[in-house]
């Protein structure tokens, strides 16, 4: 049996579930990000785990996937805003001279 598959049934019966963080530790890692700490080191990510720990169950991978994740979806929204608020004039289809008016060369 492969042993990926193994470790997964391991997890299955030991009850493995995946984090879903309280309101309080998405408010304190959304200040976190807000105070400029965007890619946390190990030993910062190892005492933002402990602190959270206070307000429900987390282990230091989740806080370092969040970094991760939040980051990447902040920087996509800044994208998002930055095309949707572009304002841009289209290229006209058709050269000056024609004025609209369709011309047919047989």
């Amino acid at each position: 049996m492969n042993k990926n598959l193994k470790n997964l049934e391991v997890q299955d019966k030991l009850g493995y579930k995946r984090w879903s963080p309280t309101k309080e530790q998405v408010a304190l890692l959304e200040a976190l990000f807000a105070f400029e700490i965007r890619n946390p080191n190990r030993e910062q990510v190892h005492e933002i785990a402990t602190k959270l720990k206070i307000y429900g169950e987390i282990g230091e991978y989740s806080v370092y996937c969040w970094f991760q994740n939040y980051g990447y979806r902040e920087k996509q929204r800044c994208l998002k805003q930055s095309t949707t608020t572009t304002s841009y004039s289209p290229l006209p289809l058709l050269p000056p001279f024609m004025n609209g008016k369709i011309c047919c060369i047989f």
